[in-house]
Protein backbone atom coordinates (compact mmCIF):
# COMPACT_ATOMS: atom_id res chain seq x y z
CA UNK A 1 0.00 0.00 0.00
CA UNK A 2 1.71 3.46 -1.22
CA UNK A 3 1.71 6.30 1.43
CA UNK A 4 0.60 9.29 0.80
CA UNK A 5 3.15 12.69 0.36
CA UNK A 6 2.04 16.07 0.15
CA UNK A 7 4.32 18.77 -1.59
CA UNK A 8 4.34 23.15 -0.85
CA UNK A 9 0.19 22.58 -0.85
CA UNK A 10 -1.33 26.14 -0.53
CA UNK A 11 -4.98 26.61 -0.95
CA UNK A 12 -6.94 29.90 -0.87
CA UNK A 13 -10.72 30.06 -0.65
CA UNK A 14 -12.75 33.66 -1.60
CA UNK A 15 -9.15 35.05 -1.22
CA UNK A 16 -8.37 34.12 2.05
CA UNK A 17 -5.65 31.98 2.02
CA UNK A 18 -6.38 28.01 4.04
CA UNK A 19 -3.55 25.98 3.87
CA UNK A 20 -0.20 27.90 3.43
CA UNK A 21 2.87 25.71 1.92
CA UNK A 22 2.33 22.24 3.83
CA UNK A 23 4.80 19.57 3.45
CA UNK A 24 3.83 16.45 5.05
CA UNK A 25 4.61 12.61 4.21
CA UNK A 26 1.60 9.96 5.54
CA UNK A 27 3.36 6.35 5.81
CA UNK A 28 1.79 3.20 4.98
CA UNK A 29 0.41 1.62 7.95
CA UNK A 30 0.63 4.85 10.51
CA UNK A 31 -2.35 6.42 12.22
CA UNK A 32 -1.57 9.82 11.89
CA UNK A 33 -3.63 12.60 13.84
CA UNK A 34 -4.07 16.27 13.20
CA UNK A 35 -5.07 18.49 15.95
CA UNK A 36 -5.87 22.39 15.80
CA UNK A 37 -8.77 24.32 16.87
CA UNK A 38 -11.09 25.66 14.61
CA UNK A 39 -10.73 27.16 11.33
CA UNK A 40 -6.94 26.14 11.21
CA UNK A 41 -7.05 23.98 8.06
CA UNK A 42 -7.73 20.85 9.29
CA UNK A 43 -10.71 19.61 7.36
CA UNK A 44 -9.42 21.59 3.74
CA UNK A 45 -6.39 19.54 4.44
CA UNK A 46 -8.12 16.15 4.67
CA UNK A 47 -10.31 17.07 1.79
CA UNK A 48 -7.58 17.49 -0.32
CA UNK A 49 -6.33 14.14 0.06
CA UNK A 50 -8.52 12.11 -2.18
CA UNK A 51 -9.21 15.18 -4.38
CA UNK A 52 -12.53 16.72 -3.41
CA UNK A 53 -10.67 19.91 -3.25
CA UNK A 54 -7.49 20.80 -5.92
CA UNK A 55 -4.74 23.28 -4.23
CA UNK A 56 -4.07 25.85 -5.80
CA UNK A 57 -0.32 25.32 -5.42
CA UNK A 58 1.87 22.31 -4.59
CA UNK A 59 0.97 18.70 -5.28
CA UNK A 60 0.03 15.84 -3.58
CA UNK A 61 1.64 12.43 -4.10
CA UNK A 62 0.21 8.39 -3.76
CA UNK A 63 3.11 6.32 -3.62
CA UNK A 64 4.88 7.21 -6.68
CA UNK A 65 2.08 8.87 -8.37
CA UNK A 66 1.22 12.61 -8.69
CA UNK A 67 -2.29 13.02 -8.37
CA UNK A 68 -4.01 14.95 -11.24
CA UNK A 69 -7.62 16.27 -11.65
CA UNK A 70 -8.96 13.96 -14.41
CA UNK A 71 -11.55 11.40 -13.96
CA UNK A 72 -9.85 8.64 -14.25
CA UNK A 73 -6.88 9.65 -11.51
CA UNK A 74 -9.58 10.77 -9.26
CA UNK A 75 -11.54 7.75 -9.85
CA UNK A 76 -8.93 5.26 -8.84
CA UNK A 77 -7.87 7.94 -6.17
CA UNK A 78 -11.44 7.42 -4.72
CA UNK A 79 -10.91 3.65 -4.65
CA UNK A 80 -8.08 3.88 -2.84
CA UNK A 81 -8.80 6.82 -0.11
CA UNK A 82 -12.01 6.78 1.71
CA UNK A 83 -12.98 9.90 3.31
CA UNK A 84 -15.09 9.89 6.49
CA UNK A 85 -17.46 13.63 6.68
CA UNK A 86 -17.45 14.76 10.52
CA UNK A 87 -21.40 14.72 9.92
CA UNK A 88 -22.47 11.37 8.93
CA UNK A 89 -25.88 13.41 7.47
CA UNK A 90 -23.84 14.97 4.91
CA UNK A 91 -22.45 11.29 3.39
CA UNK A 92 -25.16 8.97 3.88
CA UNK A 93 -27.66 9.61 0.68
CA UNK A 94 -29.48 5.76 0.81
CA UNK A 95 -32.90 5.33 2.49
CA UNK A 96 -31.64 1.76 3.87
CA UNK A 97 -28.48 0.59 5.23
CA UNK A 98 -27.16 -1.85 2.50
CA UNK A 99 -27.96 0.28 0.04
CA UNK A 100 -25.98 2.96 1.40
CA UNK A 101 -22.84 0.86 1.74
CA UNK A 102 -22.99 -0.18 -1.63
CA UNK A 103 -23.37 2.95 -3.56
CA UNK A 104 -19.81 3.56 -3.84
CA UNK A 105 -19.60 -0.47 -5.39
CA UNK A 106 -22.53 -0.29 -7.56
CA UNK A 107 -20.15 2.91 -9.03
CA UNK A 108 -17.78 0.61 -9.91
CA UNK A 109 -19.49 -1.44 -12.54
CA UNK A 110 -19.59 -4.80 -10.79
CA UNK A 111 -22.31 -7.54 -10.32
CA UNK A 112 -25.06 -7.43 -8.64
CA UNK A 113 -23.81 -10.61 -6.33
CA UNK A 114 -20.37 -8.77 -6.12
CA UNK A 115 -22.19 -5.39 -4.69
CA UNK A 116 -23.92 -7.79 -2.28
CA UNK A 117 -21.00 -10.02 -1.05
CA UNK A 118 -19.03 -6.40 -0.20
CA UNK A 119 -22.20 -5.07 1.91
CA UNK A 120 -22.44 -8.23 3.88
CA UNK A 121 -18.19 -7.95 4.38
CA UNK A 122 -18.53 -4.87 5.79
CA UNK A 123 -21.36 -5.39 7.97
CA UNK A 124 -19.44 -8.21 9.23
CA UNK A 125 -16.20 -6.34 9.68
CA UNK A 126 -17.49 -3.73 11.58
CA UNK A 127 -20.08 -6.30 13.77
CA UNK A 128 -23.45 -4.17 12.13
CA UNK A 129 -24.93 -7.44 11.11
CA UNK A 130 -27.65 -6.02 13.19
CA UNK A 131 -28.58 -2.98 11.12
CA UNK A 132 -29.10 -4.21 7.86
CA UNK A 133 -32.75 -4.50 8.29
CA UNK A 134 -32.59 -0.74 9.69
CA UNK A 135 -34.02 3.02 7.67
CA UNK A 136 -30.66 4.89 7.97
CA UNK A 137 -32.76 8.18 9.14
CA UNK A 138 -33.74 5.63 12.23
CA UNK A 139 -29.87 5.51 13.45
CA UNK A 140 -27.85 7.39 15.88
CA UNK A 141 -25.09 9.56 15.02
CA UNK A 142 -22.67 6.73 16.53
CA UNK A 143 -24.86 4.38 14.19
CA UNK A 144 -24.79 6.04 11.73
CA UNK A 145 -21.11 6.83 11.69
CA UNK A 146 -20.62 3.28 11.54
CA UNK A 147 -22.20 3.11 8.37
CA UNK A 148 -20.21 5.32 6.94
CA UNK A 149 -17.25 3.59 7.60
CA UNK A 150 -19.01 0.29 6.46
CA UNK A 151 -19.44 2.38 3.09
CA UNK A 152 -16.14 3.34 2.92
CA UNK A 153 -14.79 -0.17 3.41
CA UNK A 154 -17.03 -1.47 0.83
CA UNK A 155 -14.91 0.07 -1.86
CA UNK A 156 -11.80 -1.98 -0.05
CA UNK A 157 -9.33 1.21 0.25
CA UNK A 158 -6.09 1.09 1.73
CA UNK A 159 -6.11 4.33 3.33
CA UNK A 160 -9.18 5.98 5.58
CA UNK A 161 -9.36 9.67 6.33
CA UNK A 162 -11.88 10.54 9.35
CA UNK A 163 -12.72 13.67 9.75
CA UNK A 164 -13.51 14.01 14.24
CA UNK A 165 -14.73 10.37 14.06
CA UNK A 166 -15.94 10.43 17.66
CA UNK A 167 -17.98 13.95 17.30
CA UNK A 168 -21.45 13.81 18.78
CA UNK A 169 -20.70 10.08 19.88
CA UNK A 170 -21.77 9.04 23.52
CA UNK A 171 -18.68 6.90 25.48
CA UNK A 172 -20.04 3.49 24.21
CA UNK A 173 -20.12 4.70 20.60
CA UNK A 174 -16.97 6.74 21.14
CA UNK A 175 -15.39 3.15 21.99
CA UNK A 176 -16.60 0.94 19.52
CA UNK A 177 -15.01 3.21 16.87
CA UNK A 178 -12.39 3.46 18.53
CA UNK A 179 -11.68 -0.44 18.44
CA UNK A 180 -13.40 -0.31 14.86
CA UNK A 181 -10.80 2.01 14.00
CA UNK A 182 -7.88 -0.35 15.69
CA UNK A 183 -8.69 -3.67 14.17
CA UNK A 184 -8.90 -1.78 10.76
CA UNK A 185 -4.92 -0.82 11.05
CA UNK A 186 -3.83 -3.46 13.03
CA UNK A 187 -5.69 -6.35 11.56
CA UNK A 188 -5.78 -5.16 7.58
CA UNK A 189 -2.87 -2.62 7.24
CA UNK A 190 -5.09 0.43 6.53
CA UNK A 191 -2.81 3.76 6.87
CA UNK A 192 -5.42 5.37 8.82
CA UNK A 193 -5.90 9.70 8.89
CA UNK A 194 -7.71 11.83 11.34
CA UNK A 195 -8.27 15.32 12.31
CA UNK A 196 -9.66 15.41 15.73
CA UNK A 197 -9.75 18.34 18.68
CA UNK A 198 -9.84 15.45 20.88
CA UNK A 199 -6.60 14.80 22.32
CA UNK A 200 -6.88 12.00 24.79
CA UNK A 201 -8.01 10.00 21.26
CA UNK A 202 -4.48 10.74 20.04
CA UNK A 203 -2.98 10.45 23.02
CA UNK A 204 -3.83 6.75 23.04
CA UNK A 205 -3.92 5.43 19.38
CA UNK A 206 -2.08 7.74 17.36
CA UNK A 207 1.46 6.71 15.73
CA UNK A 208 2.42 10.62 14.72
CA UNK A 209 0.63 13.76 15.69
CA UNK A 210 0.54 17.06 13.90
CA UNK A 211 -0.58 20.37 15.08
CA UNK A 212 -1.68 22.84 12.72
CA UNK A 213 -2.50 26.28 13.42
CA UNK A 214 -3.70 29.00 10.72
CA UNK A 215 -3.32 26.75 8.06
CA UNK A 216 0.63 25.88 8.44
CA UNK A 217 1.90 22.72 9.83
CA UNK A 218 3.60 23.98 13.15
CA UNK A 219 4.68 20.65 15.21
CA UNK A 220 5.02 16.61 13.61
CA UNK A 221 6.26 13.76 14.97
CA UNK A 222 5.64 11.02 17.56
CA UNK A 223 2.84 11.66 20.48
CA UNK A 224 5.89 11.46 23.01
CA UNK A 225 7.28 14.56 21.50
CA UNK A 226 3.84 16.43 20.82
CA UNK A 227 1.55 15.93 22.88
CA UNK A 228 3.73 17.67 26.52
CA UNK A 229 2.02 20.12 28.36
CA UNK A 230 4.65 23.10 26.99
CA UNK A 231 3.48 22.09 23.28
CA UNK A 232 -0.15 21.15 24.33
CA UNK A 233 -0.60 24.67 26.02
CA UNK A 234 1.41 26.68 23.53
CA UNK A 235 -1.21 26.14 20.65
CA UNK A 236 -4.61 26.57 23.10
CA UNK A 237 -4.92 22.57 22.99
CA UNK A 238 -6.50 22.08 26.39
CA UNK A 239 -9.75 20.50 26.48
CA UNK A 240 -12.14 20.97 29.06
CA UNK A 241 -12.29 17.85 31.18
CA UNK A 242 -8.93 16.32 29.71
CA UNK A 243 -7.20 14.44 32.26
CA UNK A 244 -3.65 15.98 31.50
CA UNK A 245 -2.43 13.81 33.84
CA UNK A 246 -2.59 10.84 30.67
CA UNK A 247 -0.74 13.37 28.69
CA UNK A 248 3.09 13.21 28.03
CA UNK A 249 5.43 15.71 30.78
Amino acid sequence: MPGLKIRELSFSYDGTKILKNINLDFKEGEKTFILGGNGEGKTTLLEHLNGLLQPNTGDIYFGDQKITYDDSCLNKLRQEIGVLFQNPENQIVAPKVPQDIGVGPCNLGLTQEQVKNRINNSLKKLDIKELAERKTHNLSVGEKKKVCIAGLLAMKPSTLVLDEPLSSLDPKSSREVIDIIQNLNQEEGKTIIIATHNIGFASKIADKVIIMEEGKVKESGSPENILRKDILNKYSLKPPGLNMNKIHK
